[in-house]
């Protein structure tokens, strides 16, 4: 039995113990996530199914790749809520949205001149490159931190330049950085080494959020079969702070 997961009375059979995904790419047609309303909808009504009572979509905000800013993601936000039968159909909350963040020079600049996309109490949700470590996280977290912004990094497990350096990953959280798991990584969805990442980052209690990074149905079935995982029944005990949220 890993230490550090805290004794709850009740155990959920779904995700309802995190209340809210504030990590997802549902919106169409923006980022690499759902290519259509219909793919939409049916993710939203998946992620209910599967216990989630909130939704804060996070589309990536990417210099050249997926030039996204508030008006993109707006205008396609609107128009899910306008056409969204299970919007109507069932009790979910998709009431606001954030954005996924590289760390490159236009994050910067937005930073600069306050245009960051936040969810709750200020928090934004950051991830860096998969081959090498982002040389501004640190005065990014710094100064997101001086602003009064709470920097998120998003699933610290994937970056797989860190797992031979694990004291960084205490480093950031010591910076005020919060992690993010991906629960895909937990189902081994990326890798066993990725696994072992976030099981050692949970076993130190280094993560405060969670979230699905559902990009497409593929991700629904695998989050469907990990609710059957010895591993999932033993999350629920962890004191995530999704639910603060909801």
């Amino acid at each position: 039995m890993f230490h550090f997961f805290k004794k709850k009375s009740i155990v959920e059979n779904n995700y309802s113990f995190l209340g809210a995904d504030i990590h997802n790419h549902v919106l169409p047609y923006i980022d690499d996530g759902a290519s259509s309303f219909e793919e939409t909808e049916l993710l939203i009504h998946e992620l209910n199914l599967l216990g989630f009572s909130k939704l804060i979509p996070t589309p990536h905000v990417m210099e050249n790749i997926y030039p996204n800013d508030y008006n993109t993601i707006t205008t396609v936000f609107n128009q899910v809520i306008l056409n969204s039968k299970v919007n109507k159909n069932i009790f979910f909350d998709i009431n606001s949205f954030s954005a996924e963040y590289f760390l490159d020079n236009n994050f910067t600049e937005l930073r600069k001149k306050g245009q960051l996309l936040f969810f709750g109490e200020k928090n934004v949700l950051i991830e860096m490159s998969y081959v090498d470590l982002s040389q501004n996280i640190e005065e990014e977290i710094f100064q997101l931190c001086l602003l009064g912004y709470q920097p998120i990094l998003a699933h610290p497990e994937r970056y797989i330049y860190l797992h031979r350096n694990k004291d960084y990953y205490h480093k950031l959280v010591s910076m005020g950085c919060h992690f993010q798991l991906n629960l895909l990584s937990l189902a081994n969805y990326y890798g066993k080494n990725i696994q072992k990442t976030a099981l050692y980052l949970l076993e130190h209690n280094l993560y405060h959020w969670a979230g699905t990074d559902v990009h497409s149905l593929k991700h629904i079935h695998l989050l469907q079969q990990f609710q059957h995982n010895k591993l999932f029944n033993q999350i629920v005990k962890y004191s995530f702070y999704n639910k603060s949220l909801v």
